[in-house]
C-alpha cells in the first residue's frame, strides 16, 4: 500500500482540523496548491481511496474532511466514494477537479454527495472556512449538501466587515464590472478607485491591494498588468488577479507578472475578501 505521511499540528480557535488529502496532489493543477494553505494543519496522504480507506479501518487517520484531487473525469468512481463514506461516515468529502473537468458538469456524470470545487477555487474556500472557525461558526464543508452550490458560502455576502480596510485600485474595462467588484470590498471596509485599462494616473499615492480583471492575457494584456503591478507594489499594495477559467500557464504568467495570486471567475464573493484579506 503506497501512502504517504506528513503531518502537522496547529490549533484554530482551540479545534485540530484532521484533514486527509487522496489522489495526485503533487502534480498539475495541484502542485502549488498545499502551499497557499497554512502549512500547520494536519495532513495525511494518501495515493488511492482504496489506501485512505486502510488507513481509517487501521485507526491511523480519522479526518474531518477528505480532499480528492481530481485531474480529469472518472479518476475517482462512484464505488470509491462509497468505500470512503463506509470507511469515515462522519467525514466530508471534497472533490477539488483539475482543468479537464470543467465540462463534466454538462457532459458528464459527476460524483454526487460531495462538495465540488476546480482547483484554483480551493485556496479562498479554504481561507473562508478558517476565518469562520475564528469567528466561532462551522466551516464550509459542514454546510448542507443540498445543491451544486453546497460547500460555499454563498449567502454569507460581508463575513468580515473590516476585513479590506484601505484603498484598493480595481483596473477593470467596463464600469459594470468596476462596480459589481466595488460593492464586494466596500461595506469591508476598503475604498475603491477605479483604474481603467492602463490609466494608472487615477490609482492613488497609498494602497492596500490591486485587484485585476482579467481575460485571456493576450501580450498587450499582459503588459499593462506588469505596469499596474508595479504601480500598485510602489505605493504599497498587493495585486490579486482575477480570470476567466484559469489555466496553470496562466497563473504562471500573471504571478511572474507581479501578482500575488490569482482566483477564477465566477467567484464566490465572500471566498473573494477572504482570500484577499489573507494576503494583506
Amino acid at each position: 500500500m503506497q501512502t504517504y505521511a506528513n503531518t502537522f499540528e496547529t490549533k484554530i480557535s482551540h479545534q485540530t482540523v484532521q484533514v486527509l488529502i487522496v489522489g495526485p496532489w503533487g502534480e498539475g493543477d495541484f502542485s502549488e496548491l498545499l502551499r497557499t494553505v497554512p502549512a500547520s494543519i494536519s495532513w495525511q496522504r494518501a495515493a488511492h481511496c482504496s489506501d485512505a480507506a486502510a488507513l481509517i479501518a487501521e485507526g491511523e487517520s480519522n479526518p474531518e474532511l477528505i480532499l480528492l484531487a481530481d485531474p480529469c473525469p472518472n479518476t475517482h468512481t462512484r464505488s470509491d466514494v462509497e468505500q470512503l463514506r463506509l470507511a469515515a461516515p462522519l467525514a466530508r468529502l471534497v472533490v477539488v477537479a483539475g482543468t479537464w473537468c470543467e465540462g463534466e458538469l454538462r457532459t458528464g456524470a459527476p460524483l454526487d454527495g460531495v462538495v465540488r470545487l476546480y482547483w484554483y477555487e480551493f485556496p479562498g474556500w479554504w481561507q473562508s472556512s478558517m476565518a469562520r472557525i475564528e469567528r466561532g461558526k462551522c466551516p464550509l464543508w459542514s454546510l448542507p449538501p443540498d445543491g451544486p452550490s453546497a460547500g460555499r458560502n454563498i449567502g454569507e455576502i460581508h463575513a468580515h466587515s473590516q476585513a479590506l480596510t484601505g484603498n484598493i485600485a480595481i483596473d477593470a474595462k467596463s464600469l459594470a464590472t468596476f462596480e459589481s467588484l466595488a460593492s464586494a470590498v466596500d461595506d469591508c471596509g476598503a475604498r475603491t478607485f477605479w483604474t481603467r485599462r492602463g490609466k494608472n494616473s487615477l490609482i492613488p499615492d497609498q494602497l492596500i491591494a490591486g485587484i485585476w480583471d482579467g481575460g485571456q492575457l493576450e501580450p498587450l494584456e499582459v503588459e499593462r498588468l506588469e505596469t499596474f503591478c508595479r504601480v500598485v507594489r510602489e505605493r504599497g499594495g498587493i495585486v490579486f488577479a482575477l480570470l476567466d477559467f484559469p489555466r496553470r500557464e496562466h497563473t504562471e504568467i500573471v504571478l511572474a507578472a507581479g501578482c500575488s495570486a490569482v482566483m477564477g471567475k465566477p467567484y464566490v464573493v465572500s471566498e473573494l475578501v477572504e482570500r484577499i484579506a489573507a494576503l494583506l
